[in-house]
């Protein structure tokens, strides 16, 4: 994109993405006991335009896409201290499924497209 814009050549328009990456919320007590780990992906589409002082113009739109599914698998080591009850374990969840008391579902969502110009 620099040679481009160096160059005073037609914009340059591209999308590029992150690929999945793994997350964790542990910063906040809230979202980590909303999502605790999860996936997401960034999603962009970048320009760049020669202005008219001949310095690059670039503008980027992008989103970011979160998806996880929850699987009370029974793992052992998995384990969360969550408030008034104490530690809970993924295997003591994988009981509550198996016995038709906890329920295995996907999360997933997306931000609202954002702009970034500079």
């Amino acid at each position: 994109m620099d040679f481009h814009v160096a160059n005073e050549l037609a914009r340059v328009k591209k999308a590029i993405q992150t690929g999945w990456q793994g997350f964790n919320a542990t910063s906040d007590p809230d979202w980590y006991h909303a999502v605790g780990a999860c996936h997401y992906n960034t999603v962009a589409q970048v320009e760049v335009v020669p202005g008219p002082d001949g310095e690059p113009q670039t503008k980027i739109k992008y989103q970011v896409h979160v998806a996880d599914r929850y699987n009370w698998d029974g793992s052992e080591g998995k384990s969360t201290e969550v408030p008034q009850l104490g530690v809970v374990t993924d295997k003591d969840m994988g009981k509550l499924h198996a016995a038709g008391l906890a329920k295995e579902f996907d999360m997933g969502g997306q931000s609202s497209v954002r702009t970034w110009e500079g």
